[in-house]
């Protein structure tokens, strides 16, 4: 549980950093709204993406992890979360989406490394 609080709080840290540092929108995108809500949809759909990320790391936090293991899922996953709000600002795109995917690929990466992710034994 105080895992899952862990992971939560960190998406919730970051997303809220990138909010305040994300600026006004770029010009073009202010002047085409059916640009910016295509942009916003894509964005959406990447938010979905986060989310059966955090889904499956949620579901693995119900089992024991070490702190370090723990600290990748939560920092990766804040990392990803921090940038999708950034581009939902719909500015400075071309950074945030290597952010985004970096944050994704480095929790897959943890995830590949972590033997107890699909261990689905139960005890009796």
């Amino acid at each position: 549980m105080v895992a899952s609080v862990a992971v939560i709080a960190g998406l919730g840290l970051g997303t809220l950093l990138m909010l305040t540092l994300a600026g006004p929108a770029p010009e073009r995108l202010q002047q085409d709204a059916a640009l910016a809500g295509l942009v916003r949809t894509m964005v959406a759909i990447k938010g979905l993406i986060l989310a059966a990320a955090l889904a499956l790391v949620v579901w693995r936090l119900g089992r024991p992890v070490s702190a370090a293991r723990l600290a990748g899922y939560a920092g990766t996953l804040a990392v990803s979360a921090a940038a999708l709000g950034w581009m939902w600002s719909l500015n400075a795109i071309p950074v945030t989406a290597p952010l985004f995917y970096g944050g994704l690929i480095a929790c897959y990466l943890i995830a590949a490394r972590d033997r107890r992710l699909l261990d689905v034994r139960t005890e009796s």
